[in-house]
């Protein structure tokens, strides 16, 4: 393939989609360019791994727009919006390929259609409902900016439904899981000195080590972690992650939750970590507590690619991911006495959790590796151009 492609987000510090964005750049690293609206680690991150990027800023009203915002919000980015839309047009004109990362990206990208007439595909990596967005953003997305996209790609069913509820397209929507990179996690799982740093780290010569990783936020469910832990026994609770701005109320309300449960000698917080494989093998069980629906759930993946046992909140695109019971086990969200339960059949149970671990890691090999995502795009570019 010789067509030139721009993938355009709207950030600057990565997230899960702007890792999917870099394996997929990878694959058509000699084809390919990105474009981001705002200054940050990012760009350290694509120059390391040799893809060709620049940085387009983004006025303040756009980037401070929020999902849950309404049409006032809306209305007070159009100055913002028509500044940008010159800007990025000729710079798109230059491609014969654009491919949206993230909602912002691909609303520009949308009024830019009109000058630039290039093929547009947009990843769409939130689960669209009432949970999420606000009823203004829904409408904008459904029925004014997803007309512009010739494909648009969910990263789940829980997500494609989500969308179709909401009065999305189903003749331009199809459906391609997000890829981990299997190769580099297993050698981290295998790294024998960092797995054995971090059990150390955690206190776990002699205890059981129940781990939760992401971002510390509200509907992550720290807080159902938590009360779980405080219902086994002698077990270490290891919370991986940042809080971000905004949050910090509910970090300082996690910090009161473990001094209540009289915790605070068998939980740790150790923030970011940037090797995550090695702290999720240095964990006995790997726990997914999120209290609202995701589209995916990359953690997961991870986790079980790390050759952990898991247990996963019963919503959303973990669904897709485990069989309750033969990949792993799905609770309740929110419901802080079922975790706990099954974190302890599985430390009741090492063969049976280790099972369940050999099981999940074959099915996710199969289902949700860089190769799969891979062909999957590739199929679609030939499609597509």
């Amino acid at each position: 393939m010789n067509k030139k492609i721009l993938f355009l987000t709207h950030v600057g510090q990565p997230g899960g989609a702007e890792f999917i964005m870099m394996r997929l750049c990878a694959s058509v690293r000699a084809h390919c360019s990105v474009l981001h609206f705002m200054h940050g680690p990012l760009e350290t991150i694509l120059q390391k791994e040799n893809i060709e990027s620049a940085v387009l800023p983004m006025p303040d009203d756009i980037s401070n727009l929020r999902r849950n915002g309404g049409w006032a919000g809306l209305i007070k980015t159009i100055p913002a919006v028509l500044s940008m839309i010159g800007k990025l047009t000729r710079i798109e004109k230059n491609y014969d390929l654009i491919i949206c990362m993230s909602q912002k990206s691909f609303i520009l990208a949308s009024l830019t259609k009109i000058f630039v007439r290039k093929p547009l595909i947009w990843f769409m990596n939130d689960l669209v409902s009432p949970d999420h967005f606000s009823k203004a953003m829904i409408f904008i997305m459904t029925k004014v900016f997803a007309r512009f996209a010739d494909k648009i790609i969910v990263n789940s069913k829980a997500s494609y439904d989500a969308w179709m509820s909401s009065g999305g397209h189903a003749n331009k929507t199809i459906i391609i899981y997000p890829g981990s990179d299997v190769t580099g996690i297993d050698a981290q799982a295998n790294d024998t000195a960092r797995i054995t740093a971090y059990r150390q780290q955690f206190g776990g010569a002699a205890a059981p080590v129940i781990g939760i990783f992401g971002r510390i936020c509200h509907w992550k469910g720290q807080d159902v972690f938590i009360k779980a832990l405080s219902e086994i026994e002698g077990a270490r609770g290891v919370i991986v992650g940042e809080s971000f701005f905004g949050e910090e109320n509910y970090f300082q309300s996690l910090k009161d939750l473990i001094i209540k449960n009289h915790l605070q000698d068998r939980v740790l917080f150790t923030g970011h970590i940037h090797d995550v494989p090695c702290a999720m093998a240095a964990c006995d069980v790997v726990v997914h507590a999120s209290t609202h629906p995701e589209p995916f759930g990359l953690v997961i993946v991870e986790a079980i690619l790390s050759g952990k046992p898991v247990i996963a909140s019963d919503a959303g695109g973990a669904r897709e991911i485990i069989t309750n019971g033969e990949t792993g086990f799905l609770t309740p969200t929110g419901d802080a006495k079922a975790l706990a339960q099954a974190i302890q059949t599985y430390l009741n149970n090492p063969d049976l959790a280790q099972t369940i671990a050999t099981k999940a890691k074959a099915n996710a090999i199969q289902k949700f590796s860089n190769d799969t995502m891979i062909a999957e795009f590739k199929s679609l570019l030939q499609q597509m151009v």
